[in-house]
């Protein structure tokens, strides 16, 4: 899980020159950065803004005595430099820092690698027979880096979440190889030949028979670096989400290969050496180096796994909640003011104002490493559109909740897990009777409301717009545009794939399908559900404003439209009124005019008829 936090927070970033320069004082990111180092000099608060990464490769270091101060709602990325020959792998943040309202990533530098270990000398080679010699013993491989820590100063978290990996240790350097025996050569003396006493020739006579040396012993593989602290120093903790991992020790050196024995000659071969034993792995570290502060009204710290590290005290992983902080393990951007973030629960929640990213497949989403681990989405209110295939073949999707009425494209949750429920949270304007109401429409999806929810097609008349309920069953199919009304708000929908068996024939009502919203002409025809002075109705939607996407809304034949259209439900009675002072509120006739001295007729006050004998 440690090491897929890189390729889970991986995006596409550059270096702006205001960024390259920045060393302390107040600096706001407002586009995806990246840079190697920061050294920061004197106090100083960097801001990211909310749905922008900053990433830096190799550590931020804060002087002694200063604090720097991270907020803004994005991410921050930083990783500590790694560690070269057996040397400690750098702190990813160095000094003192405030965190407040962001998401900070901070990886701890690998140890260096230990230095592989010399080989053995060579063994001597013999020339006058015996035994030549031995290979000399490998030398033992270096020890590898101790990790670094992602925090080494004081870090006061107030809100936001840290998400802080100490370093693994480096890995054990090779032990040397042994050194090969030399070749023990025969040792000969040339000898006269006789006949009698008369010296007839010579001849070589071996008097010493050679023997290899023996190969040299593998050196000793060198032994892990330690892992790094995730905290080296204090966290005074008020509020947010923690959660912190001990370095993992590095691996054992391989031993040296075994020298080969040399080879003789009369005496035969040296024996070959051993190979040189493993190093020992490095300790995993603790999470914290001292307690944590604890400064949170209410908090959870729990471990994380069993303690694995060193000395068998403390813990390796660490989390700690306050209140109800839940750990955010990605996020990122799906469109121009639309952020997405994933937390370890596996909810996925997009944000922001205006339509998601279109993806030409699943390959281009954002969080296309991340499907399996998604279990519920919810869309927050101001997002307008889900783009396709945002959401296809995610397998273990089971809960969508969308909390305005956005347009969803086809393939937006093509493929997901089997029974999946896709709801829609719709708010009301409320009437003056405690009754709830608004409009519904989508373009490409059939929707189903829940169990006491009135829907009604509307029939444009005149001034008056007569409202028919449909009750064969509640659902309204995809393109269709309806009026719902409840006794609660907000008013429940359920996306399905069944039809109705209503019919929406001669209904007046038109739906907004584009994600920018419907601006109406000037003068205005255009007439949206709203509410004044506690009269809910359809109303003159003024010049310049916006009727958003999934909503109804009617035109009027004629520019010399009434102000507002009177609601006439076919199943109500209208209230018959014997004295004007028995009824509150402005006086409305049926063409939508305000009448200040009523006489006798029909008129509509706080959305009803009203009748005046």
């Amino acid at each position: 899980m440690k090491r897929k936090l890189l390729s889970i927070l991986a995006l596409l970033l550059f270096v702006s020159g205001a960024w390259a320069d920045w060393t302390g004082g107040t600096y706001t990111a407002t586009v995806d950065e990246v840079r190697q180092v920061v050294y920061v000099y004197d106090d100083a608060t960097l801001t990211i803004n909310p749905g922008v990464t900053v990433t830096v490769n190799d550590g931020i270091h804060i002087s002694d005595g200063k604090t720097l101060t991270i907020t803004g709602g994005g991410t921050l990325l930083v990783t500590g430099a790694s560690g070269v020959d057996g040397n400690e792998g750098g702190d990813a943040i160095s000094g003192n820092v405030i965190i407040n309202g962001v998401t900070v990533s901070a990886i701890g530098g690998q140890g260096g690698n230990g230095i592989a270990g010399s080989p053995g000398e060579l063994g001597m080679d013999s020339y006058s027979g015996g035994t030549a010699d031995s290979g000399g013993t490998g030398e033992e491989g270096g020890q590898g880096g101790k990790g670094g820590a992602a925090f080494s100063g004081q870090v006061i978290m107030i809100s936001g979440t840290i998400i802080a990996y100490g370093g693994n240790g480096g890995v054990g350097g090779n032990g040397g190889a042994g050194g090969n025996g030399g070749t023990g050569y025969d040792q000969y003396e040339l000898v006269d030949d006789y006949e009698g006493e008369e010296i007839v020739g010579q001849h070589d006579e071996l008097i010493a028979p050679g023997c290899g040396g023996d190969g040299g012993q593998g050196g000793q593989g060198g032994f892990g670096g330690d892992g790094g602290y995730a905290f080296a120093g204090t966290l005074i903790f008020y509020g947010g989400a923690v959660c912190a991992y001990g370095g993992d020790g590095g691996d054992a050196g391989t031993g040296g290969a075994a020298g080969t024995g040399g080879a003789g000659e009369g005496g035969g071969p040296g024996s070959d050496g051993s190979p040189g034993g493993y190093g020992t792995q490095g300790f995993p570290e603790n999470a914290f180096s001292q307690n944590v502060t604890f400064n949170a009204a209410s908090y959870t710290m729990t471990n994380g796994n069993d303690e694995i590290n060193g000395d068998g005290t403390g813990w390796h992983v660490v989390y700690i909640t306050a209140d109800n902080a839940i750990f955010i393990v990605n996020s990122g951007s799906c469109g121009t003011n639309v952020t997405w973030s994933l937390n370890i629960l596996g909810q996925l929640t997009v944000s922001g104002t205006g339509a998601m990213t279109n993806y030409m497949n699943t390959t281009l989403i954002p969080w296309k490493d991340n499907r399996s681990s998604i279990t519920s989405v919810v869309i927050e209110d101001g997002v307008t559109s889900i783009g396709e295939y945002a959401f296809a073949y995610c397998p273990n999707l089971a809960t969508v909740t969308l909390n305005s009425n956005p347009s969803i494209s086809t393939s937006a949750f093509e493929s997901i897990k089997s029974g999946a429920t896709i709801t829609m949270n719709l708010t009301a304007n409320e009437g003056a009777t405690g009754e709830y109401w608004t409009t519904f429409y989508n373009k490409n999806h059939n929707f189903q409301a829940a169990d006491g929810t009135q829907i009604f097609k509307a029939a444009l008349s005149g001034s008056t717009l007569e409202l028919t309920e449909l009750t064969t069953d509640q659902i309204v199919t995809n393109n269709n545009a309806v009026i719902l009304k409840s006794t609660a708000s907000p008013i429940v929908m359920t996306l399905t794939t069944t039809d109705s068996n209503n019919s929406f024939s001669g209904n007046s009502l038109l739906g907004v399908t584009d994600p920018a919203g419907l601006t109406a002409a000037n003068p205005s025809t255009t007439y949206v559900l709203n509410k004044k002075n506690d009269v809910v109705g359809f109303y003159k939607l003024k010049a310049g404003k916006t009727v958003g996407v999934g909503k109804a809304y009617l035109t009027y034949p004629s520019t010399s439209a009434p102000e507002f259209l009177a609601f006439d439900e076919t199943t109500s009675v209208a209230d018959v009124r014997s004295k004007m002072s028995d009824v509150r509120g402005d006086y409305f006739d049926l063409q939508g005019r305000r009448v200040t001295q009523p006489t006798k007729g029909l008129y509509i006050v706080n959305g009803r008829k009203v009748v005046i004998k």
